[in-house]
């Protein structure tokens, strides 16, 4: 599936609540040691709308997309660093 969504120290997210946070997050690819940062107001929301774009070649981010295609899905995690 890839994009794994992890919270803070890497705890994957799994409540519904948590679902519903806003906050500071980004997507690290941990094979090529870089990261894409962002904030929203709906976090699950938005870890769907870069899964769907990634998936399908679509996201706004050259970078990101090229990494994404380069080195697959599964290297790349989005973590919540900070609720707000």
């Amino acid at each position: 599936m890839g994009l794994s969504l992890r919270l803070l120290k890497g705890d994957l997210m799994t409540t519904e609540s948590t679902w519903r946070l806003s906050g500071i997050y980004r997507i690290f690819n941990s094979t090529a040691g870089k990261c894409y940062v962002g904030s929203a107001v709906n976090i699950s929301s938005r870890w769907s709308l870069h899964r769907n774009q990634l998936a399908n070649g679509s996201h706004p981010s050259k970078k990101l997309q090229r990494a994404w295609n380069k080195y697959g899905a599964d290297t790349c995690f989005f973590e919540l660093l900070e609720v707000v």
